[in-house]
């Protein structure tokens, strides 16, 4: 009897279909793709993937995806491409030569290495100049490089957390490079020094670290995200707020909205007009759900 119940389970779990990934996006997003000549690389860690989005030769959307556990940080330069997963932090190189391609596809990333981390929530990075990765560890309360000898080598905490340890204190999240692609900026949720403390300051307990100076440079924030210095401005997502917009710190102090669609998604834009940021309206989105 009981072997005629595991059998039953078996069969039942081998009928159950597997989810499908559903793709959709704004009927100028293919249009705007091209007009800016790039593609988005981003990751969401709900349903673990990695996706490249960018134009098939006639003009249509294409969208290219690979499964990583818990996959967040995700940074870009040149022909390399670092992304954090749950328990490692994984380097990617094009192997296409100029000109050449591969299956229609002008890229190919193929994953180089794979250092063990383990599970300590790397929620962002940067690449350095030299080339080598610095990430937001949220587990641990601090900014990180990699180690040849441990899973990581802290470089940076707020000076309100007391120790490193592996409790979610300030939930650091975002982590942004200065203008000389040095790790410069980060955004934490709360001033806390107690465990998961920073829950109960989410509305408006965020800031913008400096750790440099070791200075905040602005607060009030709502479960900021995602900073990124570009032109001389800071720009984050203030992820709790009730408009969900991407916002803009100008001279650490004044804020402009900007209308948009992100949400909890670390986005990497690609291409030669990289620079140029829409401001007159919604901007063109793409989303995916399994």
């Amino acid at each position: 009897m009981a072997d005629q119940e595991v059998t039953e389970v078996i069969e039942a779990t081998a009928e159950t279909p597997e989810p499908k990934l559903a793709f959709s996006g704004s009927r100028l997003f293919t249009q705007w793709l091209g007009e800016q000549k790039a593609s988005l690389v981003f990751t969401t860690y709900q349903i673990g993937k990695i996706f490249f989005i960018g134009l098939q030769p006639d003009g249509r959307l294409s969208v290219f995806e690979r499964s990583f556990d818990r996959c967040m940080g995700l940074a870009q330069r040149d022909n390399t491409l670092w992304m954090s997963a749950r328990y490692q932090m994984w380097r990617f190189e094009n192997v296409l030569q100029k000109d050449q391609a591969y299956e229609g596809y002008d890229r190919l990333f193929v994953p180089m290495v794979g250092h063990t981390t383990g599970d300590a929530d790397i929620h962002d990075l940067v690449i350095g100049p030299d080339g080598k990765p610095f990430f937001a560890v949220t587990l641990f309360n601090c900014v990180a490089t990699l180690a040849d000898d441990s899973s990581f080598t802290p470089i940076w905490k707020p000076s309100f957390i007391s120790d490193y340890v592996a409790e979610d204190r300030c939930h650091l999240n975002g982590l942004a490079a200065d203008e000389d692609g040095n790790p410069r900026y980060v955004t934490v949720v709360s001033d806390t020094n107690v465990v998961e403390g920073w829950r109960e300051h989410r509305t408006d307990g965020g800031m913008v670290i400096d750790i440099k100076t070791n200075k905040v440079i602005c607060e009030g924030l709502s479960m900021p995200h995602s900073p990124r210095f570009h032109n001389g401005k800071i720009w984050l997502l203030n992820a709790a707020s009730r408009s969900h917009r991407l916002r803009r710190l100008v001279q650490f102090s004044q804020w402009q909205d900007m209308a948009s669609k992100c949400r909890h998604r670390r986005i990497r834009l690609c291409g030669p007009q990289k620079e140029s940021l829409r401001t007159d309206g919604i901007l063109p989105w793409f989303s995916a759900r399994a």
